[in-house]
């Protein structure tokens, strides 16, 4: 059985999730923290296909949630691009980027308030 602290971990949890999106799915947080880890122990973002592979999520399904979490809500959709009516609003999480070395592919790099999210949560966890 958990105990109350336990609880309230979750709770705190689900509520930093909440603040970002009221249906802030799962495997967001899953994407997050692999972009950070990957960042970290290689330097620079993984690109799309690594994170869908590491996620166990199809790559078309990975750019659409990558777009999701990044500023592209923003108004900043490429031209002839509509915008969803009543889509969602820019996460601001990540951060896309085009490979220094190849301008073809896309890097995904952990913003600031990325990093901030997981920073409070691993604190939640950690308490």
């Amino acid at each position: 059985m958990m105990k109350t602290k336990q609880l309230r971990a979750i709770e705190s949890i689900a509520n930093e999730l909440r603040a970002i999106e009221a249906d802030f799915p799962a495997s967001y947080l899953a994407v997050l923290a692999y972009v950070a880890h990957h960042e970290a122990t290689h330097g620079e973002g993984p690109n799309v296909a690594d994170i869908a592979e590491a996620i166990g999520i199809h790559r078309p399904s990975m750019s659409r949630t990558v777009l999701a979490m990044s500023d592209r809500r923003k108004g900043t959709q490429k031209v002839g691009e509509a915008r969803a009516k009543g889509g969602r609003k820019a996460m601001g999480l990540l951060e896309r980027r085009p490979d220094p070395v190849d301008l073809r592919m896309v890097r995904v790099h952990i913003t600031n308030k990325g990093s901030s999210l997981l920073r409070r949560i691993s604190s939640h966890i950690s308490e």
